[in-house]
């Protein structure tokens, strides 16, 4: 479902970020939905990788929910 909801995204015209969160079995696979390849990282990566997430697509409508 996720696979779905991501490809309909894209197709309508939204950025997607190129990383995903996941259990640690998943860390460190790649999945590609149309042209964009996504990182898989595991539960000790969020705090880190989400900083920088952040930064890099950040937003001034506050879409992320902060000011």
């Amino acid at each position: 479902m996720e696979r779905a909801l991501l490809e309909a995204s894209i197709s309508a015209g939204l950025e997607s970020v190129s990383v995903c969160f996941n259990g640690p079995e998943d860390a460190g696979k790649t999945v590609e939905i149309g042209e964009t390849e996504i990182t898989v990282l595991g539960p000790s990566d969020r705090e880190n990788i989400l900083s920088s997430v952040f930064e890099e697509h950040s937003n001034d409508s506050d879409n992320w929910g902060r000011n």
